[in-house]
């Protein structure tokens, strides 16, 4: 997990630190300005200030995620990764915007509004990035920053697409937050007549349907999900176990010990708890029912 996490982390940096670079010839962070006035100090002092205003904003802001997600359960990690890749993008449109408005206040000073003879199309662009245009009639564009094609958003299909985005993350920022709740320790329950697992995908088992129960040194490997939700080496829900086949499985930890009960129909699951020794008490009062 850690190591996806760094490699995102990686891969966002660079996406940001350089993505004035791909941009079109005269297109300087959304402001149209003459190729003559690339070389010149004070726009180059604005793409210094962007690159620091970056790697400080950007630094600061994974900082605290890493801090927050040492601070709290592993099961949080999902959530706040989420959220880092989030602000990493409102952080990286603030970061430009600066230097978007650095660069328009050049402009009006040097009145380059006036030096392009086919137009000049500033105006049509939302902080130099997103194309608002309702006189055009294309549903997409060349963009002007990065390589690519921009939705025209003064339409309507651009307005249903930014929307169906939005609602996809906050969506996904809602689920983040149920994670913690189905992957936290289910309360387990054993009488003389069942063997009863509270929660999400939480089941009654009679004994009378458990065929075996064995004590595993560790959870075998699970090979694809079916049904349910995992977090670092949490698993809860349905999954393909190999050698097992469909599972149903509440484990807390992937590489502790845990108890595999495989039941009359031939399916399987397997339970362990935060608590080894629980665990084991658990397998040893389930031995005793059986009996």
């Amino acid at each position: 997990m850690y190591i996806i996490e760094l490699f995102i982390m990686v891969i966002l940096y660079f996406i940001g630190y350089f993505s004035q670079s791909t941009s079109r010839s005269e297109v300087y962070y959304g402001v149209r300005i003459p190729k003559s006035a690339f070389n010149r100090e004070d726009i180059k002092h604005v793409d210094k200030c962007f690159k620091r205003n970056w790697n400080i904003s950007y630094g600061v802001l994974w900082l605290v995620i890493i801090v927050l997600q040492h601070l709290f359960k592993e099961e949080y990690i999902p959530l706040f990764f989420y959220t880092g890749a989030i602000a990493s993008f409102l952080t990286l449109n603030i970061c430009h915007y600066k230097s978007y408005k650095a660069m328009k206040l050049i402009k009006s000073k040097e009145n380059w509004n006036f030096y392009f003879p086919k137009g000049d199309d500033d105006e049509n662009y939302i902080m130099g990035t997103m194309y608002y245009n309702k006189k055009d009639p294309s549903i997409i564009t060349r963009k002007r920053i990065g390589i690519g094609w921009d939705l025209n958003i003064g339409k309507l299909l651009g307005k249903i697409f930014i929307i169906i985005t939005a609602i996809i993350i906050i969506g996904g920022f809602l689920l983040m937050l149920h994670i913690p709740a189905f992957t936290k320790d289910r309360v387990i329950n054993l009488n003389e007549n069942a063997l009863k697992i509270e929660g999400a995908y939480g089941k009654e088992i009679s004994l009378k349907d458990i065929k075996t129960v064995t004590y595993e040194n560790k959870m075998p490997r699970i090979k694809c999900k079916r049904n349910g939700a995992t977090s670092c080496r949490k698993a809860y829900g349905y999954f393909n176990v190999e050698g097992k086949g469909k599972s149903l499985i509440f484990i807390n930890d992937v590489e502790e010990p845990c108890i595999a009960i495989e039941l009359q129909e031939g399916t399987w699951i397997f339970i362990n708890k935060q608590d080894e020794n629980i665990t084991k008490s658990l397998y040893d009062n389930i031995k005793e029912q059986l009996r």
